[in-house]
């Protein structure tokens, strides 16, 4: 018995290292990419995926077979299949068309012309044997980028090509079993693919059917249960290089901040033709420049802030389409707002005018009349319409934030000002109850909170000392 127990870790040691010599050995043999033509319309095919799944399921739910291994197989499908039936929509939900042509294609090879995070999906369920686990992933997804780094759009959509992947396996090992599905040739419609060259067939495993319906679930639980989040945070490269940030802020921000970070390094390389992990690179050189300046030293300066010219200067991007406009309306934002306002009004009305003179012959002064009455209303409607193109060209931005969930460090500590005027005793006693409020809502001690008050001039009200007095005892 113990020394099954001692095999059990270094079996498992074994097969990492395995993982990461595999994984080695696929990047070498990937390092040839190439982009999907603008026309490309890469998509998820999911729905055929969820209708054979369906099928199986009503099959197994009411039909009976001699097969020894099908019973237990048939459980562990029945049992689970809500799991599964949440993943199938989760892989059509989570690459759409336009993220889909974000990713790199292989240029070469039997697998010529699929999304490279496909085929890595496909080589790690291969070398794992559909048996995963977080250690694994880690190590294969890291082994890989030692010979070609993933993108960001790679990495966030390699959860779902696992999934996908495992899916097919599934759906693989039921047919083994003899369990019908509604559509012929469902395995070879059901991945991310360009038209004239569909994904191939999946890669033997060399499992008993029965127990590749278990390993499948289980992986599916476990792709379910793993925080993708960190996970995207410890494996990508960009995020690593972020992290050299001179001030040593970048580290501290909450996760939507860093995103959005990063999604400035990846358009940038998008559009320029660069590498991800050269445009971090030189975010981090161009702050390390100015690491005496708390702000200028800061990887965001040259991200979200002023100094994002001087990076895409050096990067040779040069700004087009939608982004050009954007720039364009907030160069002048006074002057981009009151113009469009004013075509959009001036235009209809002076139709209008002309309409009134030409056609139904009214006389100069009931046609002013008439224009005024009918200004506010074209008014209202051209600030609703300039509003709306406005919302979507200028989508809100939120401002970078520290993490503070695990608590506010003492450097940042903070003090809340509550302003108010204490003109009455009642005022005092609300404005207490709201600060024991905040106070009890908010245990961090490094978060205080103070009362900034004044009192009205009002000569029949109590003295400014004894609300101050009154208030002092009711804070202790």
């Amino acid at each position: 018995m113990s020394g099954a127990k001692e095999r059990a870790p270094r079996d498992h040691a074994e097969k990492t290292i395995a993982l990461g010599t595999d994984a080695r050995a696929l990047a070498e043999t990937q390092r040839e990419l190439a982009r999907a033509a603008l026309e490309l319309k890469s998509f998820l095919e999911a729905s055929p995926l969820a209708r054979a799944l369906e099928h199986a399921r009503k099959h197994l739910a009411s039909h009976s077979t001699g097969d020894a291994t099908l019973p237990k197989a048939a459980e562990w499908f029945l049992d689970n299949y809500y799991l599964i039936r949440r993943v199938a929509r989760q892989v059509e939900e989570d690459l759409p068309p336009g993220f889909a042509r974000r990713l790199p294609l292989l240029a070469s090879g039997v697998a010529k012309g699929r999304p490279r995070i496909d085929a890595v999906a496909r080589a790690l369920i291969t070398s794992s044997k559909l048996e995963l686990d977080l250690d694994g992933l880690h190590t294969f997804v890291e082994a890989y980028q030692e010979a070609s780094p993933l993108t960001i759009a790679e990495l966030w959509a390699l959860p779902t090509m696992l999934r996908t992947t495992v899916l097919q396996h599934l759906l693989h090992f039921l047919a083994e079993l003899h369990v019908p599905t509604r559509e012929r040739g469902v395995l070879a419609a059901l991945r991310l693919h360009a038209p004239a060259t569909p994904s191939g067939p999946l890669e033997a495993l060399g499992l008993d059917p029965g127990v590749g319906v278990e390993r499948s679930i289980r992986a599916l639980r476990l792709l379910e249960a793993i925080d993708w989040k960190s996970f995207f945070e410890k494996t990508n490269r960009v995020e690593a290089i972020l992290r050299g940030d001179p001030t040593h802020v970048y580290a501290r921000m909450d996760f939507e901040t860093c995103d959005s970070y990063r999604k400035v390094v990846e358009a940038l390389a998008w559009a320029t033709g660069r590498n991800e992990d050269e445009v971090a690179g030189l975010v981090v050189q161009l702050a390390r420049e100015d690491v005496g300046d708390e702000r200028r030293g800061h990887v965001g300066h040259y991200l979200i802030g002023d100094g994002r010219r001087a990076l895409e200067g050096q990067l040779g991007y040069r700004p087009s389409g939608l982004d050009r406009v954007r720039r364009l309306l907030m160069q002048r934002p006074t002057l981009s707002y009151l113009i469009p306002i004013a075509v959009l009004t001036v235009v209809p009305l002076s139709f209008l005018g002309e309409y009134l003179v030409r056609l139904r012959g009214l006389s100069p002064l009931a046609v002013a009349i008439a224009m005024l009455l009918a200004a506010v209303p074209v008014s209202v409607v051209a600030v609703s319409m300039l509003h709306a193109v406005l919302a979507h060209l200028l989508p809100p931005r939120t401002q970078p934030k520290l993490d503070f969930r695990k608590g506010i460090p003492i450097e940042s500590r903070t003090l809340v000002a509550i302003p108010t005027l204490l003109g009455r005793t009642q005022d005092v006693e609300r404005m207490l109850r709201q600060l024991e409020l905040h106070y009890l809502s908010n245990p961090d001690p490094m978060l205080c909170f103070a009362l900034l008050t004044d009192e009205p001039d009002a000569a029949q009200l109590p003295t400014s000392r004894t609300l101050v007095e009154h208030a002092a005892r009711g804070i202790t």
